[in-house]
């Protein structure tokens, strides 16, 4: 299990080039990749994020690659079709304002798209390529270490609260049969009473097949019976290594607490047993804080 939560840097220095990787990752429902490759050419982008696509599936990446090859000239060139237009504007304003403009030449290069990165040649980018991945992996791969860090943790936080809820259910369990059997009992109490005040007549078989209706509603086993189904499956995806579940253990959790919770409010509506209103409650409290914690699980 990994927290979508993480951040690394690797930076190495070699004779031929210079090559950093910084990634951070946050919360996301899907994966989103914001890149900012500096040096590297763009038929070569898509190699670098089908890499990190491979090592995390879910979360918003923020990928930062400067790569800066030794034998590279000025990191920057002039661009020259900016710059005739931006003269060309100037001249024109210059007439239609009677007088010369005057303007140096680092505040023409400060204008937004005159510098631009210079391109690197070929046979650089070749030579440096299979370091460029190298350091890539490394930092993809202290992220994903981060990220598990953070998930085992959240795993034990999440068995824990999990088991609390197993345990409060249990109890609700084992006192199901003695409170539905003294729940039908006052329900033929008070049906009697209301009867004989209003003097109406009714028959016993009459009488039964309504105590077993009315009782048949507060019958809570089916609900417990999907609620431990339910909870064997959370467990087990609480267990799964993130490979196990194609990276989407998080979504999986998400489904299944959802599906736990809608028991859980049918339990609360059905039962009449104050103890098992109180389990109701503390587990809906909980299964609140589940489901902010599943918001950071890849």
């Amino acid at each position: 299990m990994r927290s979508m939560t993480g951040y690394a840097r690797t930076r190495r220095e070699y004779t031929e080039a210079s090559i950093e990787v910084e990634i951070r990752s946050l919360n996301s429902r899907f994966l989103k990749i914001t890149a900012s490759l500096s040096g590297v050419p763009l038929s070569r982008e898509e190699e670098i994020l089908g890499r990190v696509r491979q090592s995390v599936h879910r979360g918003t990446i923020h990928l930062t690659l400067d790569y800066a090859p030794a034998g590279r000239e000025a990191p920057f060139r002039v661009n020259r079709a900016a710059l005739a237009a931006l003269l060309s504007d100037i001249a024109e304003a210059s007439r239609e304002l009677g007088r010369d403009l005057v303007i140096d030449a680092a505040s023409l290069l400060s204008h937004e798209g005159l510098l631009v990165p210079a391109e690197i040649p070929e046979e650089l980018v070749a030579r440096d390529w299979p370091r460029v991945i190298e350091t890539l992996d490394l930092a993809l791969a202290d992220l994903v270490a981060m990220r598990e860090t953070e998930g085992t943790a959240l795993r034990t936080e999440l068995r824990a609260r999990g088991e609390a809820i197993g345990r409060a259910l249990s109890g609700v369990r084992a006192r199901a049969p003695a409170h539905l059997a003294a729940f039908r009992e006052r329900l033929r109490q008070r049906l009697d009473s209301t009867l004989a005040r209003e003097g109406v007549a009714i028959s016993a078989e009459d009488l039964a097949r309504e105590l077993v209706f009315y009782a048949d509603r507060s019958d809570v086993t089916e609900e417990l019976d999907r609620l431990a189904s339910h909870f064997d499956q959370y467990f087990r995806l609480l267990d799964s290594p993130a490979e196990a579940e194609g990276g989407a253990a998080g979504r999986k959790l998400e489904f299944v607490v959802q599906e736990i919770l809608r028991e859980v409010n049918t339990l609360g509506s059905k039962t009449y047993d104050p103890e098992a209103s109180r389990a109701v409650i503390d587990a809906k409290a909980d299964l609140e804080r589940i489901k902010e914690q599943l918001q950071n699980i890849e």
